[in-house]
């Protein structure tokens, strides 16, 4: 594709995306699968993204403006650029042009052989789509787009597609092997309660183990589609029923990564995020999204705050220390708290950890201190005390010995 045509496609799909219209330059399956509007084809189908980029493609001529109305009166646009290798195709769409009730998409729906799960997904990405389109005025966009690719000279056409709720599964499940209908339902089934309590537990145990090799493994294999496959509508608000599938999903993270030796200090304040997130979700992808996100984080936090490992003596301590930095945090105080020998905790401490207590207690406020200084606007004092260190220059030079800086150079460095 010459400077000038990429240059143009890439104006176009700009301008389509900032009224509000998805645009993508498809150059292979794996392109095509970052489509949301193909996400949640996938799932509700039970199909990949190849079998679908082939049935698009197998639509396609050259100077032809492919145009077809889907069962929920979304209109998608698809166009063939012109590659040498004849594959790569322009998709533009879902547009919606009127909107249709929740009570309207599920008497359109039910005329199709889905599962109550592939519904929800797809009612959910139609109320996505929340600004409706003139018609003419993006196929007017099209056509000049046309215009400036194949030149005023070169002629093309447009090939208008219907297709009615009744013949749906003929027109278009049928022609892609393997679609959810009666006859595949028996060869692809929906997952049992205990498949899904199974998927579930795989999961869990892999963010107690902390093992974020073994997560990235599991979302691979489809692992967020599988936590999501079968919600039930317990609200006419398909979004709601997704966000409360995340609150659930939240809760047992928090509780798996509490067993899996995180003191409660970071698991609250991961858990709080993650709270306010699902709460800003608009769409089922940014809901499985979310779900993968989530799995990570928490494994992540198990891997670098478990103190499993540690004895209880131990743990108590780095507990006390997490929980309030400007406490008294030293040897004396954890002895008598913990009714221990002074000397012998000093050693178990050092031995457990690697690190004498003092200097553990210096390294995590100072980590603090980064933190603030990344995050907030707050001066070095007031940073320095909401760290326990209350003597300014004891602070800097402590930062220094950590840092190799001073606090506000540090600030400066960062700007």
């Amino acid at each position: 594709m010459s400077q000038v045509l990429e240059y143009s496609t890439d104006f176009f799909i700009k301008l389509l995306k900032n009224i509000g219209i998805s645009a993508y330059v498809i150059h292979s399956a794996e392109d095509y699968s970052k489509n949301p509007y193909v996400s949640s084809a996938v799932h509700a189908f039970r199909q990949t993204p190849d079998t679908i980029y082939r049935y698009i493609l197998g639509k396609l001529q050259p100077h032809v403006l492919y145009h077809e109305v889907d069962h929920l009166q979304c209109h998608h646009y698809a166009l063939l650029l012109p590659f040498e290798d004849e594959q790569t195709f322009l998709l533009v769409g879902p547009v919606r042009n009127s909107a249709l009730t929740d009570n309207q998409i599920l008497q359109i729906l039910e005329g199709l052989d889905l599962s109550s799960s592939s519904r929800t997904v797809i009612q959910s990405q139609y109320n996505s789509l929340t600004k409706e389109q003139d018609i003419n005025t993006v196929e007017g966009l099209l056509y000049g787009y046309c215009q400036e690719i194949f030149g005023e000279g070169e002629s093309f056409t447009q090939e208008n597609h219907s297709i009615s709720p009744a013949d749906y599964q003929n027109k278009v499940m049928d022609s892609l092997p393997g679609m959810l209908t009666s006859e595949s339902k028996s060869m692809m089934p929906n997952m049992t309660v205990d498949e899904l309590y199974a998927v579930e537990n795989q999961m869990l145990d892999c963010i107690r183990a902390g093992n974020t090799k073994k997560i990235e493994q599991f979302f691979q294999n489809d692992g967020p589609q599988a936590s999501l496959s079968d919600i039930e509508q317990r609200t006419p608000d398909t979004i709601r029923n997704f966000k409360n599938q995340c609150i659930i999903q939240n809760t047992l993270c928090r509780k798996t990564a509490e067993r899996g030796g995180v003191p409660p200090i970071y698991i609250h304040q991961i858990s709080s995020d993650f709270a306010r997130q699902i709460e800003q979700i608009t769409s089922v992808e940014e809901a499985v999204e979310l779900i993968r996100y989530m799995a990570r984080k928490y494994a992540l936090l198990v891997q670098n705050r478990s103190i499993n490992e540690y004895s209880l003596p131990v743990q108590r301590i780095i507990t006390l220390i997490d929980t309030d930095l400007t406490a008294d945090l030293t040897l004396r105080r954890f002895a008598q708290e913990l009714n221990q020998n002074a000397s012998y905790l000093s050693a178990l401490f050092k031995k457990e950890t690697g690190e004498a207590l003092t200097d553990y207690v210096n390294s995590k406020r100072i980590e603090h201190a980064l933190f603030l200084l990344n995050t907030t606007d707050l001066q070095v004092q007031t940073i320095a005390n909401s760290c326990g260190i209350y003597d300014l220059s004891y602070f800097g030079k402590l930062f220094k010995k950590y840092v190799n800086m001073s606090p506000s150079a540090y600030r400066n460095s960062i700007r």
